[in-house]
């Protein structure tokens, strides 16, 4: 299956969706890490006290940058239709945070500020990675759409002239303003360790030499 985005009014951009991703996957919890060069965000499902991982999102930090703004002006155009959404409370004995445990059994250290020893204590997260979404996707692009009920996120794998998905999560829109609140959190803290990010631009068919 095909869809068309659009990059600009001058370029338009073939993104080509599996027949895989079609359903999409549904979350209502996410942990974020990162590295200097790569965030890592892990969408969970989680029904207390276990859940899994339904995807694996890899971005560079410019990348990011962006998509925070785009859903953050998705999610004004929402409240602007249907009214204010109420920030959602993580699943009972979780936290949307890069502290503490990952899922699979990994040290999730932040790359910057307090220490995890430093911070309130928060209760291991037992959560299962399916071997599918052990990897991780990478994206650079970011397609967002939402109904009264719900927000859709593509994650989109760009070079062009082609695209295609790797990751389509289902998100409430409680849960999307705190996923959000979470997201920027700890992007303020990356900058804060190494400086601030240059927003990266969307990428067009003139972006790529050979």
């Amino acid at each position: 299956m095909d869809r068309v985005i659009g990059m600009s009014r001058e370029h338009k951009l073939s993104v080509k969706v599996p027949d895989r991703l079609l359903p999409g996957v549904y979350a209502n919890q996410m942990i974020i890490r990162h590295t200097r060069e790569e965030f890592l965000i892990d969408f969970l499902n989680r029904f207390p006290p276990e859940g899994v991982v339904t995807a694996r999102v890899i971005v560079s930090p410019g990348h990011l940058k962006r998509m925070i703004g785009a859903l953050g002006d998705n999610l004004r155009r929402y409240e602007t239709t249907h009214g204010p959404v109420l920030r959602a409370g993580a699943p009972s004995g979780s936290s949307d945070d890069d502290r503490g445990r990952s899922p699979d059994g990994g040290q999730g250290t932040p790359a910057s500020g307090p220490t995890a020893s430093a911070q309130p204590p928060l209760k291991q997260i037992k959560a299962k990675v399916p071997e599918r979404v052990l990897a991780g996707v990478y994206a650079n692009q970011m397609v967002v759409s939402h109904s009264p009920e719900e927000f859709l996120i593509d994650f989109v794998n760009i070079f062009p002239p082609e695209g295609v998905v790797t990751a389509r999560v289902f998100v409430s829109p409680d849960q999307i303003k705190r996923m959000i609140g979470a997201l920027r959190e700890n992007l303020n803290r990356y900058e804060a360790a190494h400086g601030t990010i240059i927003e990266a631009r969307v990428p067009r068919p003139d972006s790529y030499l050979n």
